[in-house]
């Protein structure tokens, strides 16, 4: 399929918006965290700025035409956007579990090295001594501390949603406790990219200016969106509405420009 090149008015205004969120997390004095205030903070500067690094990467393949690749990161940007709201808009107690899944996570990645390595014995990969054994030791502590739920991909959350669920609360879940049901069906359309679905191969997704538009209008969004939680987290509240009127505006001129796209 040939690399479709959206109209320069819209990728400028993306761009904007991309440079401005970037701007916000990196310049002080609008980036100051209350970092002696818990992991919340920190936890949202970091979703943030893996947010727009995601959007940079969406903006570079927009330019080049690519928009199957655009939407695919869009999906992520999506995630990063839920996990930030979700951790915004709950305890000190939901941050602090969602820094310790790292735990979690971090077993779960040197586990599959070390199946890989023993189903390919030529992988030049190595752990150093003892590292996994840290790792599971590190993973069976936090779940005798948490709960089994714990060790799933939400399971995070799931002392706030899904705990009548036996592997925890799904990224559905997280979506009808901040009451954004409604966001499901753009997520579903984003992820027709990252699998290989029949649709994705035969035809219909990612096909033409269409998919473009729809690629630059849901990262528009959710960088917005993102960016109002980073604000309303890490950011002296007396600067705040000044702030949050600059990104809506930058971000309704973005979703304005695709929007119109034929």
């Amino acid at each position: 399929m040939p690399a479709i090149a959206p109209p320069k008015r819209a990728l400028q205004s993306l761009e904007k918006l991309v440079t401005a969120a970037q701007a916000m997390n990196t310049v002080s004095p609008l980036a100051i965290l209350a970092w002696g205030s818990g992991y919340k903070p920190f936890l949202v500067a970091g979703l943030h700025s893996k947010g727009c690094t995601t959007a940079t990467e969406i903006l570079v393949l927009l330019k080049a035409g690519l928009a199957d690749g655009a939407m695919a990161r869009g999906r992520s940007l999506c995630e990063i956007e839920l996990i930030a709201g979700f951790i915004a808009a709950h305890d000190e107690e939901i941050a602090e579990r969602y820094h310790d899944h790292a735990a979690i996570k971090n077993w779960e990645s040197a586990r599959a090295i070390l199946e890989a390595v023993k189903a390919t014995p030529s992988l030049s990969v190595a752990l150093p001594d003892g590292f996994a054994a840290d790792l599971k030791q590190k993973r069976d502590d936090a779940v005798g501390k948490y709960g089994t739920k714990f060790k799933h991909e939400y399971g995070w959350a799931a002392n706030v949603v899904g705990i009548d669920k036996t592997n925890g609360p799904n990224r559905g879940d997280l979506e009808r406790a901040l009451g954004r049901g409604n966001r499901t069906p753009l997520y579903q359309a984003a992820s027709y990219q990252v699998h290989p679905t029949a649709n994705a191969v035969l035809g219909f997704a990612g096909r033409g200016i269409q998919s473009i538009a729809m690629a630059g209008e849901i990262s528009s969004g959710c960088l917005r969106d993102l960016t109002h939680t980073f604000i309303q987290v890490c950011v002296p509240l007396e600067r705040q509405p000044g702030v949050t009127k600059s990104i809506d505006g930058l971000a309704d001129d973005a979703i304005a420009a695709f929007s119109v796209l034929p």
